[in-house]
């Protein structure tokens, strides 16, 4: 099975006070055109106190314009 690299795609570009660990994109079970996968990044905490997680989502030949699809998380490390 070819496995088809999506226009849009998610980008990380702020993972403070986190490390990376890896990431992993499961791609969905049909050949329907636009079927969304599962995108995965395994991080850990790099030490204690806050950290935070920002994605955008959008397609890297273009400039981000602020009006992307983003998701964020933020952290507090005991």
């Amino acid at each position: 099975m070819r496995t088809r690299q999506p226009a849009y795609r998610w980008n990380v570009p702020s993972s403070v006070g986190l490390q990376y660990l890896n990431e992993t994109y499961i791609a969905p079970e049909t050949e329907l055109v636009g079927a969304g996968g599962v995108h995965r990044w395994q991080y850990v905490a790099a030490e204690p106190g806050s950290a935070e997680f920002i994605a955008i989502y959008w397609r890297p030949w273009e400039e981000v314009t602020g009006n992307e699809t983003t998701f964020s998380m933020d952290f507090i490390i005991r």
